[in-house]
């Protein structure tokens, strides 16, 4: 049984953990969103900046991992117990996202100008640009951003409130304010919108018993979506 003492130093490493990686995340988004001007240029600074800033943040939950003795389970990655839950789960965030889509990100909209992408417009007409665009973001977006952002720090922010039976829902809206907040670049639109994205995913992996796959795939389809939208768009 672990003593008060060593509780306390784990809350404080798993603390500097978060600390670090939201360290991390905010000085090299700074330098990203300089020189990150298309998506596509994949000999440019900012391009490598921007894997560097997932490269360095995935390395940071996995020593955290290896610190704590966790498992990959403890960070979403657990074999679901059974087939349906993920399914039913799956079903339901993309029942929850066509409603999202349709009633309430336009009156978000609304509040400002629309979220900033600009460093995809690269995208319109550009097949290769869009292939490699997409093997890029299911990697970082759909699998790290989740791993990191749901499956490390929602459980993370659980346990230092104390992992009471209220605690976690907690997690899910303070998770989900930082996780629009990351994405300021897209301004104040872009932060809500993804910030209540964020929320519904944080839902779902509660949902489905702390586990990410559904979550995973639909991040991987939105942005898939996203960008099949950009690309078909008449280039300018």
């Amino acid at each position: 049984m672990k003593t008060a003492l060593q509780t306390k130093e784990n809350k404080l490493v798993l603390s500097l953990t978060i600390l670090l990686l939201l360290t991390v995340n905010y000085i090299i988004s700074i330098f990203i969103d300089r020189h990150l001007t298309d998506i596509t240029a994949y000999d440019s600074l900012g391009f490598w900046l921007m894997i560097s800033n997932f490269t360095l943040m995935t390395l940071i939950v996995i020593g955290y991992k290896k610190y704590a003795n966790l498992k990959w389970r403890d960070l979403g990655l657990g074999k679901p117990q059974n087939w349906w839950q993920p399914i039913l789960v799956f079903v339901g965030l993309y029942v929850a996202f066509q409603l999202f889509a349709r009633y309430v990100s336009p009156e978000i909209v609304k509040l400002g100008d629309r979220p900033n992408v600009s460093h995809l417009m690269s995208l319109k007409g550009n097949m290769q640009g869009l292939v490699i665009a997409l093997v890029v973001v299911w990697i970082t977006a759909a699998f790290l951003e989740e791993l990191i952002f749901r499956g490390f720090l929602l459980n993370a922010i659980n346990k230092l409130l104390g992992s009471t039976k209220w605690s976690m829902w907690a997690s899910v809206v303070i998770s989900s304010v930082i996780f629009g907040l990351i994405h300021a670049y897209q301004g104040i639109t872009g932060i809500l919108i993804t910030g209540s994205v964020g929320f519904i995913f944080g839902l779902a992996f509660i949902i489905n018993g702390r586990r990410l796959w559904p979550v995973m795939l639909m991040h991987g389809i939105i942005d898939t979506i996203s960008f099949i939208s950009i690309y078909q768009m008449e280039a300018l």
